[in-house]
């Protein structure tokens, strides 16, 4: 029997799950949806977490006693950062920053900028609203005049409090 199989996907356990049906290989075709929702722009760099985890897990290069990241992965490049006054609660490690740097060049070549007007440009026709953290709040002119309903917020989730505070203000928002 020919089945051809589609998964909507994100994060760790939507990365285990496309493993299982990738490594079972009975089906006619796998195609993987992947969640672009937590896609951010941080150091100029388009990161898609939940795109790379998928990729890393598939290629068996995912880190097995985090569960996310690469394995053998270093974090030197974060730590100079941080020396210098950049934010690095999101830890990228450096072979991970090689996969941002080269999904920044191919976004930028094919005209979308890594940041959040770059990210509504790449969903345009999808997407009806976004949320954009604080620091990019001179962003949202932009983004409204392309029709988009924009909330501007602190995404940045440090605390319990952080985590029920936004997803409080987007319940309101999307509502």
């Amino acid at each position: 029997m020919s089945l051809n199989v589609v998964i909507f996907s994100g994060g760790i356990g939507g990365s285990k799950l496309v493993q299982g049906f990738y490594l079972n290989e009975s089906f006619e075709s796998l195609i993987v949806i992947g969640n672009t929702g937590d896609d951010v722009e941080m150091h100029g760099l388009w990161i898609s977490p939940d795109l790379d985890i998928v990729m890393y897990t598939l290629a068996e290069l995912v880190d097995e006693m985090k569960g996310w990241g690469r394995s053998d992965e270093t974090f030197d490049c974060m730590a100079a950062m941080g020396k210098l006054g950049e934010k690095t609660w999101f830890n990228l490690g450096d072979k991970d920053l090689a996969v941002h740097i080269i999904r920044t060049k191919m976004m930028l070549a094919a005209g979308y900028e890594p940041d959040a007007a770059g990210v509504a440009d790449y969903y345009k026709g999808l997407i009806d609203a976004i949320v954009i953290d604080k620091e990019d709040r001179e962003r949202s002119a932009r983004l409204e005049l392309d029709g988009l309903r924009v909330k501007v917020t602190d995404t940045i989730m440090n605390s319990k409090g952080d985590k029920k505070r936004l997803a409080e203000e987007l319940i309101k928002f999307v509502i």
